[in-house]
Order: C-alpha cells, then sequence, then structure tokens
C-alpha cells in the first residue's frame, strides 16, 4: 500500500535531519576509530542491497572517484563540467554528468546534481521517498540481526545521502559520475564501488588526524583507498612522503598512479585562485582518462583525443606552483606568514625534485578543445565566490571555503590580490570566520593574522536576519553539536587574540549569526560614507549561511 504521509521536499528534509547526525558519528569514530573499520562498508553494502541494488551495478554509472585533503571538491566539479562540456558537441558522444559532493551550502539537494544542476525540490523528494520506503520496508526484519552485532538498522546522514546520489544517479541513468570522498577514502561511504573507470587524488594535507592519522604515509594510506586493481589513479603532484605512500599503496593493489599534466599557459580556469590551476591540471586528466578509457576509436578521433598517454614529468614551473599552494618555501616567498604549523611546513617543502623518480608514469594529454572550453566555464559555488552589495552597496563579501592551513593561505592570497586590482583599495577590511570543532584553531588562523584586518568578526554558520519564506530548512550543520553560548566562536576569539596581541584583539567580536556580523560591518564607521570588503571563510557551512543571509540562488 502507497504511503498516505506527506511527500514534499521540506518533509524529506525533515525526515533526513532526523537521522543520527553526523556529530554522532563523527565522535563515536574519535573514540573508536576500529569502529568505522568493522561497521562502516559491511553497513553500507547491507544499505545498497536494501535499497534494491547490487554493488556491482553502480558500475555502470562510468564512475570517477576523487579524495584528496583540500581541492577535491573543486576538482569534481572542474572535471564534471569538462565531462559534461564534451557530451554538448553533438556529434553523438552521449554524457550525461553525475556529481555527488558535501557539504552543501544553502540546500541539501546541491549535493546530487545532473548535468550540472541541483536536483530539483520535486525530484529530490520523489527519489528520496523511494529510498526511504525501500529502506523501511526491510528494517523490521534487519534489526534484530543488525543490533546484534552493533549496527543501526537505519542509515545516518552522510550515509543516506550516499546511497540517495547512488539511487538517484541509477534512476537518470547517468553515464559519467562523480562521486566526492566524504572523509578519508578506505573506509569512506562512498568507497563501496567496485569499478569506476578511474580514481584521483588532489592535494594532500593534515586534516580530521585522529582519524586519518598524523603522518603523511598514514593520511596518504587512507586517500590511496579508493584505487582499485585495474583503474588508473591520477594524482596531484604531493610532497614526497604522501606520493611515496600513494605509489606504494597502488602497486600493492595493481592500480597504476599517474600524475597530472600541468595546463598549457594558455589554458583559462573558470575559478579563481592561482591554486585552482592545480585542481583544474587534475581534472584536465581525470577527464582525458576517462574519455580515453571509454570512446570508442571513432569518437576518439573526432575529440582529438591521443592514440596513448604520453609518459612526462611534471615540469619545474608546475612544481613551483604546486608548492605555492601547498604552502612550501614558494609560498613564503610571496609573503606567507611565517607562523604556520611546523610539521606541515616541513613535510611540504620535501623536495618536489623526487616526483618524476617516484611516480613511474605520468599523464601527458594534450588539451582537448571541449575539456578546455568545460574548464574555462565551470563555476563551483562558495569558492572563491563574490556577492557585491550584501547587505547594501559598498559592501562586497569574498566568500571562500577553505578549512587547512595550506587552503587558507591560498584563499588570503586570493582576497589580497582581488581587493587590490579591484577599485575599492581604499575599502575597510573585515574578516568573518568559523571553524568546526576539532581543528586546530590557532594553525588555522596563522595565515590570516598578517593581513591588515579593521574587524575580525567569528560567528557560527547560522544565517539570522528574517527567516525567508521560500527557504529550504537544511542549513543546520549536522556535523556539529549544538554550541548556543558560542563557546566555539569565543575560544576562536581568544586564539586570535593570544596571536595578534590586545591592540590588535580590540577589534575582534563574536556574534550569533552572520546577518548580525554583516549588519554590524556595514553600519560601522561612518556607515554608508565607506565601502567595505569582508572575507567570509573557513567552515563551508559558514559560507553556505553567509549565502543564504543575503538571499542569494541555490546554484
Amino acid at each position: 500500500m502507497a504511503s498516505t504521509s506527506p511527500r514534499s521536499y521540506k518533509d524529506a528534509v525533515t525526515l533526513l535531519n532526523s537521522l543520527q547526525t553526523n556529530a554522532a558519528v563523527l565522535a563515536t569514530i574519535r573514540a573508536d576509530p576500529t569502529k568505522s573499520v568493522r561497521f562502516g562498508l559491511p553497513e553500507m553494502l547491507a544499505y545498497v542491497e536494501r535499497a534494491g541494488y547490487q554493488v556491482d551495478d553502480l558500475n555502470r554509472l562510468g564512475l570517477i572517484h576523487i579524495t584528496g585533503t583540500k581541492g577535491k571538491g573543486s576538482t569534481a566539479a572542474l572535471a564534471e563540467s569538462a565531462l559534461r562540456s564534451v557530451g554538448r558537441r553533438g556529434d553523438g558522444l552521449t554524457i550525461k554528468t553525475g556529481l555527488y559532493t558535501s557539504p552543501h551550502l544553502m540546500e541539501v539537494r546541491e549535493r546530487i546534481r545532473i548535468d550540472g544542476a541541483p536536483l530539483s525540490r520535486d525530484k529530490f523528494a520523489l527519489y528520496f521517498f523511494e529510498l526511504w520506503d525501500r529502506l523501511k520496508a526491510s528494517e523490521a526484519r534487519y534489526i534484530s540481526e543488525a543490533v546484534a552485532v552493533g549496527m543501526i538498522p537505519m542509515p545516518n546522514y552522510f550515509r543516506f545521502l550516499t546511497i540517495l546520489a547512488f539511487h538517484v544517479f541509477m534512476r537518470e541513468e547517468t553515464n559519467a559520475t562523480l562521486l566526492e570522498v566524504g572523509i578519508g577514502g578506505q573506509h569512506d561511504s562512498t568507497n563501496i564501488i567496485t569499478g569506476p573507470v578511474v580514481t584521483g587524488i588532489a592535494s594532500l594535507g593534515y586534516d580530521h588526524v585522529a582519524i586519518l592519522g598524523s603522518t603523511l604515509t598514514e593520511i596518504g594510506r587512507q586517500k590511496a583507498g579508493i584505487m582499485k586493481r585495474g583503474a588508473p589513479c591520477v594524482v596531484a603532484p604531493q610532497p614526497a612522503e604522501g606520493m611515496r605512500a600513494l605509489v606504494d599503496y597502488g602497486r600493492e593493489i595493481g592500480s597504476p598512479v599517474v600524475l597530472a599534466a600541468p595546463l598549457p599557459d594558455t589554458a583559462v580556469v573558470g575559478l579563481a585562485g592561482a591554486h585552482q590551476r592545480v585542481n583544474a591540471a587534475l581534472a584536465a586528466s581525470l577527464a582525458l582518462v576517462y574519455l580515453h578509457r571509454t570512446a570508442d576509436t571513432t569518437t576518439a578521433s573526432s575529440l582529438m583525443l591521443p592514440t596513448r598517454a604520453l609518459a612526462i614529468g611534471a615540469d619545474a614551473d608546475y612544481r613551483a606552483l604546486a608548492a605555492q599552494y601547498m604552502g612550501t618555501a614558494a609560498a613564503a616567498a610571496m609573503g606567507a606568514d611565517a607562523r604556520v604549523d611546523a610539521r606541515a611546513e616541513r613535510d611540504e617543502a620535501a623536495t618536489y625534485a623526487s616526483v618524476d623518480t617516484a611516480v613511474p608514469e605520468a599523464v601527458a594529454l594534450p588539451m582537448v578543445p571541449a575539456v578546455a572550453h568545460g574548464i574555462a566555464e565551470a563555476r563551483w559555488p562558495g569558492r572563491a565566490h563574490v556577492v557585491r552589495g550584501a547587505p547594501r552597496d559598498g559592501v562586497d563579501v569574498y566568500a571562500d571555503g577553505a578549512h587547512t592551513t595550506e587552503s587558507l593561505r591560498a584563499c588570503a592570497r586570493w582576497f589580497a590580490a582581488e581587493t587590490t586590482t579591484s577599485s575599492s583599495t581604499t575599502a575597510r577590511r573585515h574578516l568573518v570566520f568559523n571553524l568546526t570543532h576539532a581543528r586546530d584553531a590557532a594553525a588555522l588562523l596563522a595565515p590570516l593574522a598578517p593581513h591588515p584586518w579593521d574587524s575580525v568578526t567569528f560567528c557560527p554558520a547560522v544565517p539570522g536576519g528574517p527567516p525567508r519564506p521560500d527557504a529550504g530548512g537544511d542549513t543546520t550543520n549536522y556535523t556539529e553539536f549544538a554550541d548556543p553560548e558560542l563557546k566555539q566562536q569565543q575560544a576562536l576569539r581568544d586564539a586570535w587574540a593570544a596571536m595578534v596581541g590586545p591592540e590588535a584583539a580590540a577589534a575582534s567580536h563574536v556574534r550569533p549569526s552572520v546577518h548580525d556580523a554583516l549588519a554590524v560591518i556595514a553600519s560601522s564607521d561612518g556607515g554608508e560614507e565607506n565601502t567595505h570588503a569582508v572575507l567570509v571563510t573557513g567552515s563551508l557551512y559558514l559560507v553556505g549561511a553567509l549565502l543564504e543571509a543575503v538571499g542569494a540562488p541555490v546554484e
């Protein structure tokens, strides 16, 4: 019998939010990291079967699996844009893309995209309840055996969304489907797939160390866990320790590790920031390897694909660019603050000259015009995102989700470049910042400390202000426990004060929402007589709250 319960998008979001939150999951994993090994993937496999699929069914989706510490979401978006561009050529090659990423900025449907667009609310609700009903129908017979061994009968928030993404892609019949890993790789919920066309690993760094390990060798092996026998893995340039871990793991399981080729100097990247050229190089290589492995001879000829991948090493300029992004001496020479995490600085300074000999093969596929066009046209909300005139004329907001020391250094350079070359070079500069818990506040604030700020505000990822009648109701950060007393923001302000001293700290504040933070900035020091440039960075959830607060559309 069909269910008579409400079936709207908001109803779907309410049910989704009722599932065990990621905050609880992460706390459990940190307390007992072995539990995710014992139960994580077996639970996912059971859920997928209860949803009506065998795991090998997913291979027909043309899977591209991407992990990394920083840049994996941008890489996935760039690669999706490149493949979608190829599919628009109209020469008989049919490409329908699917893209699964996390987190979302404003509405959860952003995480699942078909041909570059978020699912509509109606389609999200339709597919959500199809899956919900299947899992609920099998819950009663599954619950006793699951509870007996410590498993849970219904998937938590992220796992449900991952299964929903697979369900959507199967129903929509996508054939170029990009999956961004949530955390790590080896034990991530996305890693139930068995036959990807190609895998990719973006830049490695230190994040989630309680779960993934405290060295680049440990982190690299966790990330390398997405590799599959016979499927090539394309990697961005890495510090020597991380690169060795990736190459060794690939040899152990039979996955050839290849190095992403640099972009031609003339290539245009649609995402702002010099660091995005590293992500775009990886994305272009992933797209070209996908086409190389899936296109027939006639199509390959029409696309001007090469007959084979040429093995070359990364040139010095590319190594320098990667080093700049990853915070090595090249970044320091450009004015990066010296007070960065010493361990990361030491590891990232490991010689890139060894890359050529550490990796047995390198991808060197020439840029196909349609791929180049897709890279140039790529858009990815919340990354190097500029909102003019919010909340009033004369206030420009620069938003960039950045949660590692390396990405924050890149973000600070991007903001400095944007506000230095713009017409409002006399604008007052403000920082609005937030981090999720379990991250090193001092290390992550350090790249921002050398810059001249007229004010610094710490606020939670809460939009605030008048409620929007059309809001999706899903901007709550479910990776965090509630913090009504703003203890996290107070701790961030304390860390900032210890770093910059009492005089500079006097201009730092804690506000309860993004709306309040922007309102105070917009009315400060002469009100409408002054112009203001506001950098909103740190957690992507904060960026999402910003976009909600200023009434930005879901993209």
